[in-house]
């Protein structure tokens, strides 16, 4: 028989009793309450967490529990607690129709099925109940991914309502900057330059945007190039940008350099977001080093090298990740999205390359990228 008390404490004044056949089982009927006032044997069992025996003609004292023992046809019972974590949480009842003591084997048995039925029942309950949280986390992250999906569409549909009002902003601004459409003053110039510049800002960032959510769904026009070009190409269009913040670029590209699959465009997309990346961050007046190098395996690295602020160990692995700026706040120095390394490793990743970075605090940072050579089959 096996009686359970729901994780019993000394306040509780009953107990259950929820199978008389033999066997156990998990139920969701509630069971048969039984009074501990009117069980003594069973209370002193539970309460003293040790096992107890008797016959029909000793327990002149436990009228309810002689009762239950002739119902069933019994002259003598054992009973022992079923014992978790040191605590009593029921009984499991062992009759004899003889009238007779249990010796020690049989005591010691019983006490050892009762450890079996409480680890069981320990084990259901930890199953039940991580069962329960993995349905729940599944639940959450259901929930998360829908909130991420009406996020990103969100991000979007602004993204792309902004885009056409910003191209009419920036091409009449330039028109009356130009003067056509009359006269204007050198301050009234000035002005326009300003409104020009915040325009593209904000119409570089809205690019962003749109490109990091395509970047899912991105395919790539891979063919045989040459990475010195994409690299001259991109310190081209950086050039002013350099110039203006004092900063010198310091190529080294080897002339013998294989060549690479990838498409060029995209490349050019990386180089420039990294080169940003190193005129933000590096040190003004100081310089920019763009070193390009044919390993031993399949694969070509590029390394831009800045001697700026750095970026502490425990940022490492959070910048590449989209909007995450080490310079956060609404204090910051430095202006951007935090998404130019976000779209950077998904293109170097699109092309089947590695992006990382390699840095300490206060002594600049070196940001890595490899693309696969392109290999010559000979027939």
């Amino acid at each position: 028989m096996l009686f359970r008390s729901r994780a019993w404490s000394a306040d509780d004044d009953y107990t259950l009793l929820l199978h008389e056949k033999g066997f156990a089982e998990w139920t969701k009927r509630p069971g048969i309450v039984l009074p501990l006032d009117s069980y003594p044997t069973l209370r002193s069992v539970i309460q003293n967490k040790e096992a107890m025996m008797g016959t029909v003609e000793d327990m002149p004292s436990d009228p309810s529990e002689v009762d239950w023992l002739k119902k069933h046809g019994a002259s003598s019972f054992m009973a022992v607690p079923l014992i978790e974590r040191r605590e009593t949480v029921g009984v499991v009842k062992l009759i004899s129709q003889e009238s007779r003591l249990f010796d020690e084997d049989e005591v010691r048995l019983a006490q050892g099925i009762a450890n079996v039925v409480s680890s069981a029942m320990e084990n259901a309950r930890l199953y039940q109940s991580l069962d329960s949280r993995a349905r729940a986390l599944e639940s959450a992250y259901r929930e998360l991914q829908e909130a991420d999906k009406a996020k990103d569409e969100f991000i979007q549909n602004v993204s792309h309502e902004l885009r056409t009002p910003l191209i009419s902003v920036i091409g009449y601004g330039g028109l009356l900057q130009e003067g056509e459409f009359g006269s204007i003053t050198e301050e009234q110039r000035e002005a326009l330059s300003i409104i020009l510049q915040k325009s593209q800002k904000l119409a570089d960032l809205v690019e962003d945007i749109v490109s990091v959510q395509a970047l899912e769904t991105q395919t790539y026009d891979r063919k045989p190039v040459n990475i010195n070009e994409i690299i001259n190409e991109a310190l081209r269009r950086n050039e002013q940008r350099a110039r203006e913040a004092g900063v010198t670029f310091e190529p080294r590209l080897p002339s013998n350099m294989p060549m690479v699959m990838a498409d060029s465009k995209s490349i050019v997309e990386v180089m420039d977001k990294l080169i940003d990346n190193a005129i933000k961050f590096g040190a003004t007046g100081g310089k920019v080093e763009v070193v390009v190098q044919n390993t031993n395996g399949p694969l070509v690295q590029v390394a831009i090298r800045d001697y700026g602020i750095g970026i502490d160990a425990s940022e490492h692995h959070k910048i590449f990740q989209r909007f995450y700026q080490v310079d956060g706040g609404t204090a910051r120095r430095y202006a951007g999205t935090g998404l130019g390394l976000a779209i950077a490793k998904a293109i170097v990743e699109g092309h089947g390359g590695r992006i990382g970075v390699k840095s300490k605090l206060n002594e600049g940072a070196t940001f890595l990228f490899t693309l696969p050579k392109h290999t010559v089959v000979s027939s």
